[in-house]
């Protein structure tokens, strides 16, 4: 029985007085861009909390034309990034740096991920890519259109991204 007790207690000790888990390992930077031979597949997507505030800086060719605009952002867009880099797995990309030397014209992506505990993430790849990443892109794509949607400034007051 004693020792029932006792392993009891470890084990409530451990689970409520371990340190903070990586949940409180909070993404800080993202930085993602993706580019082709298509005239429309050219994009990159940058949202990064600096000084306390959250910067998001777009630039991509679409049907409607050029986008290009760095202004501030919610918080809540780099939580809504790190939950689908959570849900896709993509930690386990990093280091991923593939090239397919055979063909010359394909599709290229670069990713770059940093977190406030010093935990960063970078993959690369053209015409190659980590298991995984058709979905993470297609989910990261309707982000980054309801960001364009939310904060591109309208008219002539558009903004270079930097």
């Amino acid at each position: 029985m004693f020792i029932k007790s006792l392993t009891a207690l470890f084990l409530l000790t451990t689970f409520f007085c371990l340190p903070s888990s990586a949940s409180d390992d909070r993404m800080i930077f993202f930085s993602f861009g993706s580019g082709g031979m298509s005239r429309y597949s050219c994009w990159s997507f940058t949202v990064e909390k600096k000084e306390g505030e959250t910067w998001l800086n777009v630039s991509m060719t679409d049907e409607n034309g050029d986008t290009a605009f760095r202004c501030r952002a919610d918080d809540s867009l780099l939580s809504e990034i790190d939950e689908i880099a959570e849900k896709h797995r993509i930690v386990r990309w990093n280091g991923f740096n593939e090239k397919y030397k055979h063909d010359l014209d394909g599709d290229s992506f670069g990713l770059s991920v940093k977190y406030t505990a010093g935990k960063t993430i970078s993959a690369r790849g053209y015409i190659s890519a980590p298991n995984g990443y058709s979905q993470f892109k297609s989910d990261l794509i309707k982000i980054r259109d309801e960001a364009v949607k939310k904060y591109k400034p309208r008219g002539s007051g558009d903004k270079p991204a930097n």
